[in-house]
């Protein structure tokens, strides 16, 4: 009975670990958040955060999803990561599509993966 509870367990696994993206509203902060786009799997890679201003973003092919966001650090660092949008409900899309607003401030926590940095958005605060 404990080995059928452990194959089980290491079977479930992998989908527990990558729940659905979230998107939420603060009444108190009046700030929108969009968490858990990626499931931060730390294994080869760094985990980074801090705040940012979006300075362009990339539609996908349909023309309905952003799929890429270029943002600004404060050290005037560029650098662009892919949303995870996609991963969203139709509606939970467009609320994340209309949240980006070129110009404005960030705090996001993303992933740096590999010898090559590739980037993933955990996930993204609306500060303004």
């Amino acid at each position: 009975m404990l080995k059928r509870l452990f194959i089980f367990g290491i079977l479930i696994l992998p989908f527990s670990s990558n729940a659905a993206a979230k998107i939420e509203y603060d009444q108190l902060t009046q700030s929108q958040s969009i968490k858990g786009l990626d499931d931060a799997n730390m294994e080869g890679c760094e985990l980074h955060e801090g705040l940012v201003v979006a300075k362009n973003t990339q539609y996908s092919d349909s023309g309905v999803t952003i799929k890429l966001i270029r943002f600004q650090g404060v050290d005037g660092k560029i650098f662009v990561i892919p949303t995870g949008f996609e991963t969203l409900s139709k509606n939970d899309n467009d609320i994340a599509n209309s949240m980006i607003n070129i110009g404005e401030p960030y705090f996001i926590r993303f992933t740096a993966c590999g010898s090559g940095g590739f980037l993933k958005l955990i996930d993204l605060y609306k500060l303004s």
